[in-house]
């Protein structure tokens, strides 16, 4: 789950979270439930899918494999090798 703006409790144990946070849920069956308490108005992006059996390691809005690689695309990214968003104003 990211907090794209709020913030609020999560899971059993009401774990605190805020906007621009992620909290990691864990292997759930078909009908399990994560409580959600939102301590002020809550805007979230929910991603769920099977595992992958690989490493995840996160920085930002960055997610590879190793932390290698979230160097390589910080780099990357501060390069300007991402490209642009068209119709996107020069800042």
């Amino acid at each position: 789950v990211y907090l794209l703006a709020g913030a609020g409790r999560f899971g059993a144990e009401r774990a605190h979270a805020e906007d621009g946070q992620v909290v990691w849920m864990g292997p759930a069956s078909a009908d399990a439930r994560f409580p959600v308490h939102a301590d002020i108005p809550l805007h979230l992006f929910v991603a769920a899918g099977p595992p992958i059996g690989a490493p995840v390691v996160a920085h930002g809005p960055f997610v590879m494999n190793t932390r290698e690689q979230i160097s390589e695309a910080v780099r990357d990214y501060q390069a300007g090798k991402f490209g642009s968003i068209p119709g996107e104003r020069p800042a």
